[in-house]
């Protein structure tokens, strides 16, 4: 309740109430008159005695009537009312923000600020007067936008789509109820109101066709004025990777940021989960908010873990966001690779491949491979069966396994993927160029390597050309029905090139065999909350649907992929999330990680105002989205005919005291 003249209020309680007390102090002027006898006249005779002007107060009904009833009369003057959520008028749209932003819980209330926006949410809909409007639809977002109701006038329906809104780990995905939005209003329909329940923690949406015809109402959940808060420390990045020359050590990194003013101290954990006791502990400063943006810092750690683990990291004292104090990555075992190379002149690329840890190669003649089947290619892990990759030597090829293959000099039928040959008069051929951002090419310097008498790739569009000759493309990645090839056009004997006196050659192998196989080998993995993950699937359990028993149960029936895989998640909580079965799925995959770790939702900061862009504003500044505001209701008509009905009791009680 608010009163929106407070100083009126005052004022005339300071001239009225005065003169109430003073009238039942002080004493009656009377005249002197002569009678017989006191004897009936005692307590006239004791007021008489009395020289002062006042005399001692006497609590009378009269007085607190005549008291409550000037009160009223005062808190009327002082209008008095209630602030409610305005009830949405015409077409309109409740959005609500599930991110992970909205878990805070602000300094002063006990509440989250998605229970805050739910609150709010409903006393909206508990202001709808029956059948009133063009109808309400509830959207809820987080990663995606979801419309929990069409619009309509059932504020039960309403009521019950805002109630389920449950919280969750996930990004702000806004630029999608932009897009869910300006959809709708596109079609021709009336326009519509969006009221976002939000802490604005999220990048302004895109412009769009349609995005004109939404009225924008921002009633912004979190502590009032720019950034205002306690500030956040958090995790926003958790990676591991394995040392190639030395398996067993690995180095962690992980970044934290803060939204405080000033800087931060605090503390970061590193452990096994499961398992009592810290591997590593580390104080970072991390420095406060500057014009860049939220302050960062990034922490190196060098473990000794050669065996596959799961680990937490944790930083204390987080701040008023808890979803970002822990973050959890799978690091497995470097796995095991079976490569079969096929045909001659392969004796450099199976040197290459052997020195590379983790991975077996086995030699085939052409024709054996000619007579292998798709069950001779089929890998398990366990029984260590099959391959995971071939690499196929120089020469015409009539078809290739549907396993990932890497290519020197080898051509087979491909529709738009054509090897062009050198010629009649073939000339050496530096590498002109290459994609150093692919991972096969990585670090790698190929400016020195000669190729003698490369031919040339006639590729498809969608082909990925990873390096460059004097006639064209030398090397391509191509995605073959799902399957990844990586082919050179070139062989690699001595005639060929001398790419394997350079010790790029081997790291090349060894790069193109983990990019080709899909293997995280080195690197860990977590899931982002929201995200989708591929497992792999035990043989024969392609049409399992796999349970996961974490923060939150999740059954997901895999969609099988052409390489046996299936997927995880989305997943809206953080947390560690295990298989069940756990026969279904490979051991390397039973356990899967899902984490926040993003920038923009640890900077939990509300943002004082919405930007939206229109297609009228976009390429300028955009627009401002409108505050939403409050509903007033002033009770003063209410206190007013209170007052009267406590005059008219007065007046009656009055007159009962004073009948004869």
């Amino acid at each position: 309740m608010t009163f929106l003249a407070p100083m009126a209020g005052l004022l005339a309680a300071g001239l009225t109430l005065p003169v109430l007390g003073v009238l039942y102090v002080l004493k009656l002027r009377r005249q002197p008159a002569v009678v017989p006898a006191t004897l009936l006249w005692a307590q006239a005779v004791s007021d008489l005695e009395a020289n002062t002007p006042f005399q001692r107060f006497r609590s009378r009904w009269l007085f607190w009537l005549q008291l409550l009833a000037l009160g009223l009369l005062l808190l009327a003057v002082a209008r008095p009312a209630l602030e409610g959520e305005p009830a949405p008028e015409g077409l309109a749209v409740i959005v609500l923000d599930r991110s992970a932003s909205m878990n805070t819980v602000d300094p002063g209330f006990d509440e989250t600020r998605l229970e805050r926006a739910k609150a709010r949410a409903l006393a909206m809909v508990d202001g709808l007067a029956e059948g009133a409007g063009d109808g309400v639809a509830v959207v809820t977002f987080a990663e995606t936008a979801v419309f929990r109701t069409d619009f309509t006038r059932d504020a039960g329906r309403l009521r019950s789509a805002i109630e389920e809104a449950s919280p969750t780990d996930q990004r702000s995905g806004f630029d999608r109820v932009a897009g869910l939005l300006a959809g709708r209003a596109e079609g021709g329909g009336p326009a519509i109101t969006a009221v976002v329940l939000s802490d604005g923690a999220f990048d302004p949406p895109a412009s769009r066709p349609g995005m004109g015809r939404v009225d924008w109402r921002y009633a912004r959940i979190g502590p009032e004025g720019e950034g205002v808060g306690d500030g956040n420390v958090g995790i926003t990045g958790l990676s591991a990777r394995r040392s190639i020359e030395e398996p067993g050590r690995v180095e962690v990194l992980v970044t934290l940021a803060n939204t405080s003013a000033g800087a931060a101290r605090a503390r970061l954990s590193l452990s096994v989960a499961g398992v009592a006791g810290a591997l590593a502990t580390r104080g970072v400063d991390v420095p406060g908010v500057s014009e860049d943006g939220v302050g960062r810092a990034e922490v190196l750690l060098s473990l000794s873990l050669p065996r596959s683990v799961v680990l937490r990291a944790s930083v204390s004292p987080g701040g008023d966001l808890v979803s970002d104090d822990t973050a959890w990555l799978v690091l497995p075992e470097r796995r095991r690779l079976r490569v079969l190379l096929a045909g001659s002149g392969l004796a450099y690329a199976r040197a290459a491949a052997e020195a590379v840890p983790g991975v077996t190669a086995e030699a085939t003649t052409a024709e054996q491979l000619a007579a292998m089947g798709p069950a001779d290619f089929e890998r398990n892990v366990e029984a260590g069966t099959g391959f995971d990759a071939v690499i196929l030597a120089p020469g015409e090829w009539g078809g290739v396994p549907g396993v990932p293959t890497l290519s020197f000099g080898a051509s087979w039928p491909m529709e738009a993927l054509r090897l062009v040959g050198p010629g009649e008069s073939p000339r050496a051929s530096p590498v002109l160029d290459w994609d150093r951002r692919h991972p096969s090419l990585a670090n790698l310097e190929l400016g020195d390597l000669t190729l003698f008498a490369p031919g040339r790739w006639v590729a498809p569009a969608s082909a990925q050309v990873l390096a460059v000759g004097l006639d064209g493309p030398v090397i391509v990645a191509v995605d073959d029905g799902g399957v990844r090839r990586i082919a050179a056009s070139f062989g690699v004997g001595r005639a060929d090139t001398d790419w394997p006196l350079f010790v790029s050659f081997p790291a090349f192998v060894d790069n193109a065999l983990r990019w080709l196989t899909l293997d995280p080998g080195a690197a860990g993995r977590w899931v982002r909350a929201g995200a989708t993950g591929r497992v792999e699937l035990s043989p024969g359990e392609e049409g399992a649907v796999v349970s996961w028993e974490g923060p939150e149960r999740l059954e997901s029936p895999p969609a099988a992929d052409v390489r046996g895989g299936g997927l995880f998640g989305p997943a809206d909580r953080a947390g560690l999330y295990r298989a069940e079965p756990s026969e279904a799925v490979l051991a390397a995959d039973r356990v899967q990680a899902v984490n926040l770790c993003d920038a923009g939702e640890s900077d939990n900061r509300a943002r004082a105002e919405l930007r939206i862009e229109a297609p009228s504003t976009a390429g300028g500044a955009g627009a401002t989205a409108g505050s939403l505001g409050t509903d007033r209701r002033e009770l003063w008509p209410w206190l007013v005919a209170g007052a009267v009905l406590v005059l008219c009791a007065e007046w009656g009680f009055y007159g009962w005291r004073s009948r004869v």
